[in-house]
């Protein structure tokens, strides 16, 4: 029998998870992940049946605002989903520049910790809330029960993921040609 995901815990006392309000998960709740997870470009093109089983592992907080979710240099292996809300990436400058650069703002569809969630890696840059914000989260423990318990549509996730890493770094290759 596939293993169901268990009521959230966060064991790392230090992750920016704990800053959240856990808005719900499990059975019960899993219709409105599934709702928050269509209503993304990034899903559009799966089956349902993959997005029932993926929304399973997926949690759904809501943050408010001024809330740190991603610190740079910091190591929290999750994957966020913006659903509603406001963020600002920011990327810290030098030792002498205390002031962050704002690098982006993510609105509602957009994900953010991906490139951690898979390469294992910390934080490239900050990522604070500047509106109330409800986010789905998708940790890397969580992806690995998805793995072991549906690997068919588990592997159809991790390629979204590098579709959307692609497309990312594309962006950002053509950005830096314009300042060459």
């Amino acid at each position: 029998m596939p293993e169901s995901p268990s009521k959230p815990a966060v064991t790392d006392p230090d992750s920016l998870l704990n800053n959240l309000e856990l808005l719900g998960y499990g059975p019960s709740f899993n219709s409105e992940v599934c709702e928050m997870l269509e209503a993304c470009a990034m899903f559009n093109q799966m089956e349902r049946n993959d997005i029932e089983l993926i929304a399973e592992h997926f949690l759904a907080y809501v943050a408010e605002p001024d809330t740190m979710l991603l610190k740079e240099g910091h190591f929290d292996p999750f994957m966020c989903l913006l659903t509603q809300g406001k963020l600002a990436v920011n990327k810290e400058k030098g030792a002498y520049d205390t002031a962050p650069t704002r690098l982006a703002t993510i609105l509602p569809g957009r994900t953010i910790g991906e490139m951690s969630l898979i390469d294992g890696q910390p934080h490239s840059a900050s990522v604070v809330t500047l509106t109330k914000s409800t986010l789905l989260v998708l940790t890397r423990d969580r992806l690995n029960a998805l793995s072991r318990t549906y690997p068919k549509t588990a592997n159809r996730l991790i390629l979204k993921i590098a579709q959307l890493l692609s497309h990312r770094l594309r962006q950002t290759s053509g950005k830096l040609v314009d300042y060459l």
